[in-house]
């Protein structure tokens, strides 16, 4: 009798046993699942802010061309943006020549850079436009 008694003893130690390695190996895949879940969100946001940082530096050689066909002195400027509510961000524009032959090309340029909301690392983007300022022929 002692020993029917000690084999139901020890399947259920088993039992017990790969019960609790089972639920182990789940709450380990739940983690890793979660971890990568969240991994992917914060690449989403990032590359988010990326985009609209591209855009913002692209709106600002836009609006450094049209300020340099208004006047041929304009030097650049720090354009303040407001992104999504947060505070004011600066775009600098720059006009330089585009080479020293050929004064009436100029290369018109924005620098843009900032720290997202609850973001590690800072987004930067830079554009460039060649404007030419002679008149065609």
């Amino acid at each position: 009798m002692r020993s029917s008694q000690s084999q139901s003893s020890s399947r259920r130690g088993a039992v017990i046993v790969i019960v609790l390695v089972a639920i182990l190996l789940m709450v380990g895949i739940f983690f890793a699942v979660t971890r990568l879940s969240l991994m992917q969100h914060r690449q989403a946001a990032r590359e988010e802010w990326q985009a609209q940082a591209g855009w913002i530096a692209r709106s600002a050689v836009d609006r450094g061309v049209e300020q340099l066909l208004q006047q041929d002195n304009y030097p650049g400027e720090t354009w303040n943006v407001d992104i999504n509510g947060m505070k004011q961000v600066p775009v600098t524009i720059r006009v330089l020549p585009d080479s020293a032959e050929a004064r009436s090309q100029k290369r018109v340029t924005a620098e843009f850079h900032f720290q997202p909301p609850q973001a590690r690392t800072e987004v930067r983007a830079f554009d460039s436009v060649r404007v030419d300022l002679k008149p065609p022929e």
